[in-house]
């Protein structure tokens, strides 16, 4: 499963791609096809769908909707079956299932030309009850992709509540652009997360190699700020939320040992959580969880004083109580 959710009678809605014909599968297209199941409270399926086309099918996000439906997002090669479309080559597919998972509308996104890969990451409903999805795109300008400049760059569309296209975007500069996430704000705008390895176009202070790159964009898609955040080393957003306070928190991992990644890391790569303020400043980060401790207790065990030691939160100080 790439993408699970609670659901509003307190189940789970799930979805990946399978390319089984046996066991809990069942209905497979041909090669891997989307496989939506839905759990009850106690993980007992209710029901599963395999949804595709003689291709392969690869289900990446999940969400319940206000109808009490689904809406699904993920990339698809496939002309036949449940894929409408003339796609020739790999490309967002949408799919809106109602509450027993039958098929109510889908729609084919993306180049319509190229070689490359059109591939959504996450979809979520908007206020006004269309979608929004984020992922990223390597097929060039043709068919629904335009501003493409890269190899792979940020790309991001925005629906109506049947699946027709109102706008969209690719962000990014000359470099590569990966794994881009988006959601909507409290402000009806949108925030957006990715892995950005370049250094011009809308990108601008890259600290080497793949930074996080989190962009700001009003309900009119325009951007209202962007920052890289980073060291020199191998920094990679995987996922973006809004907080309660009108911030952000953003997850990833990195390897950097510099720039704003001012905790030592505890590995190779490391688990690296920032959080940002409402106007994307004010970086307030735990550092990088890794193989040892955020801070440790000596002697341990023992049953009376003892010494709580930070490792690196704040320059190794020393508590006793």
């Amino acid at each position: 499963m790439y993408s699970i959710q609670q659901t509003f009678d307190g189940g789970y809605i799930g979805v990946g791609f399978s390319n089984s014909t046996d066991g809990q599968v069942t209905g497979n297209h041909g090669g891997f096809d989307y496989w939506v199941v839905k759990l009850n409270d106690t993980g007992s399926i209710q029901w599963q769908e395999s949804l595709g086309g003689t291709g392969n099918d690869y289900g990446n996000s999940v969400q319940q909707t206000k109808d009490s439906g689904f809406i699904i997002a993920g990339y698809s090669n496939s002309t036949d079956g449940d894929v409408g479309g003339n796609n020739s080559h790999p490309h967002n597919w949408i799919v809106k299932l109602n509450k027993t998972g039958g098929i109510t509308w889908q729609k084919s996104h993306g180049a319509v030309s190229g070689t490359g890969v059109d591939q959504p990451f996450n979809i979520q409903q908007t206020t006004d009850g269309g979608y929004i999805v984020g992922g990223n795109t390597s097929s060039g300008n043709s068919g629904d992709v335009t501003g493409f400049m890269a190899t792979r760059i940020i790309g991001f569309v925005k629906l109506n509540d049947t699946g027709s296209i109102q706008w969209e975007r690719c962000l990014g500069g000359s470099g590569d652009e990966q794994q881009g996430f988006i959601q909507q704000t409290s402000d009806g705008g949108y925030i957006l997360d990715c892995a950005t390895f370049s250094t011009d176009g809308q990108v601008t202070g890259n600290h080497g190699d793949y930074d996080y790159w989190i962009v700001k964009l009003s309900s009119v898609d325009s951007i209202q700020w962007k920052e890289c955040i980073g060291g020199t080393f191998y920094d990679f957003a995987n996922g973006i939320q809004q907080t309660t306070d009108g911030g952000y928190i953003v997850a990833g991992f990195s390897d950097s040992k510099d720039g704003d990644v001012t905790v030592p890391i505890k590995g190779v790569y490391d688990y690296w959580i920032v959080k940002l303020g409402a106007d994307g400043t004010g970086i307030n980060s735990p550092g990088a969880v890794g193989k040892k401790d955020l801070f440790s207790i000596l002697p341990n065990p023992n049953n009376g004083s003892f010494e709580i030691k930070f490792n690196g939160l704040v320059n190794d100080g020393k508590l006793e109580i």
